[in-house]
């Protein structure tokens, strides 16, 4: 099932992640729990891809960037702190 070996990692079809998720929830459904590990054994997929996949967390387009949207807020209210403080320092200079 492993798609492409390398350095980044496996990368899997929508296709087969709907194979994989749908065992994952037939097995539980016959043995009450256990589901990701057998599918595990059964398609040699990790843990974290396989819970990502159940809980929906799986796109990467979800997670590009939002990181950065509150450290870029806090650079431009910092941006004024500076261009402010600076007003203030020329202010100053001046009077001496």
């Amino acid at each position: 099932m492993r798609q492409v070996k390398g350095f980044t990692g496996n990368r899997y079809t929508a296709a087969q992640k709907k194979k994989v998720t749908q065992y994952v929830q037939e097995y539980d459904n016959k043995h009450g729990r256990g589901g990701i590990a057998a599918a595990q054994r059964q398609f040699q997929v990790s843990y974290i891809a396989l819970r990502n996949w159940l809980t929906g967390k799986n796109d990467p387009k979800q997670k590009r960037g939002q990181g950065f949207v509150p450290v870029l807020d806090r650079l431009v209210s910092i941006k004024e702190q500076i261009r402010d403080l600076e007003k203030e320092l020329r202010r100053l200079r001046r009077r001496v």
